[in-house]
């Protein structure tokens, strides 16, 4: 029935959910476990909490899971409270008391999120953080025993695999398919383990007060900034958002799609103040501040985004800036 509610409250603009593989919904997940549902109650939304929970007539259903594999993320207390059902018309989560699968979660802030238009969350849950089931769902796969076989399969749908992952197509549905789940979870461990080095390496000779600095974004999303100065080294330890390392990739991937050359210059005065070396799976691009080749406005755009992004994700106290943006 809620289903149906939100289907027949959808906008008329079309909207689906956009391709993700494997090695992505593995790094915008902050915890991926085994887990078994072992509670699901609707909680009330608070009155003034306006169009954002609206749509859910008054209450969110809310779901405590009960891990029994962690392969991302350190233990927390348990059980682990997520959003058990969808939360727009393409999002496919929901889970059945006792129903076990592989969790792709992502972590809320408590302050901006669905956590806190719930009426009593911290008198029923604590200080346990609200999750929400990655990529609408899709990080929601469902585990089966084969009854002919005795072994455990995994189904899923709608998360790229690679291309010798052994699939079991038998399913009368085109968008869901089963594979041995020893064989995934190897895979989710090895993703993990690669993750931890580093993506993107940002190297400069002079910082805003003429400091030499480093930063490295590892895949699993987790950043280092380093800043020599005359008194030693500051360091800050981070981890990107989904949506600035989503817009990360975005923009290098716009720059490395449009020039085969692997050196960009500077594109105006101003634009960037320092030499800049970005390594990262889509290319190496040496940004310079001499010798500027012509860029197009998308090229301007694309590098404008990056640094305004990657600037955003720094603690405020970092005192850094990437880039002098033209006005």
């Amino acid at each position: 029935m809620l289903l149906e509610l939100l289907l027949a409250s959808a906008p008329l603009a079309p909207a689906k959910v956009g391709p993700i593989t494997l090695s992505e919904i593995v790094c915008l997940a902050d915890i991926v476990v085994v887990a078994r549902v072992c509670a699901s109650e609707p909680v009330a939304t608070a009155p003034s909490a306006g169009e954002l929970v609206r749509q859910f007539h008054g209450s969110l259903e809310i779901g405590q899971l009960a891990v029994e594999t962690w392969l991302k993320g350190a233990p927390t207390e348990q059980p682990l409270v997520f959003v058990n059902q969808g939360t727009w018309a393409c999002d496919v989560t929901g889970a059945e008391v006792g129903e076990r699968a592989l969790y792709f979660l992502t972590r809320e802030e408590a302050e901006s999120g669905y956590q806190s238009h719930l009426v009593g969350y911290a008198g029923r849950f604590g200080a346990r953080p609200l999750h929400r089931v990655a990529h609408s769902g899709r990080g929601q796969m469902q585990l089966r025993t084969d009854i002919g076989s005795g072994l455990e399969r995994v189904w899923l749908g709608g998360v790229g695999l690679p291309e010798d992952a052994p699939r079991d197509n038998s399913s009368d549905s085109e968008l869901m398919h089963s594979l041995p789940f020893d064989w995934l979870k190897r895979q989710v461990v090895a993703e993990v383990q690669a993750q931890r080095a580093p993506w993107i390496e940002l190297r400069a000779r002079t910082g805003a007060e003429g400091d030499p600095w480093e930063f490295e974004v590892r895949g699993d999303r987790t950043a280092t900034l380093r800043v020599a100065t005359a008194d030693g080294e500051r360091r800050h330890e981070l981890t990107l958002s989904q949506r600035d390392w989503r817009q990360i990739r975005k923009c290098l991937r716009v720059v490395t799609s449009r020039r085969r050359s692997r050196d960009f210059g500077a594109a105006a005065e101003g634009r960037w103040a320092r030499d800049v070396l970005v390594r990262s799976d889509y290319g190496v691009l040496a940004i310079r501040s001499s010798a500027p080749p012509p860029l197009s406005e998308p090229d301007f755009a694309a590098f404008d985004e990056l640094w305004a992004t990657l600037e955003r994700a720094l603690p405020d106290d970092a005192g850094m800036r990437f880039a002098e943006r033209a006005k």
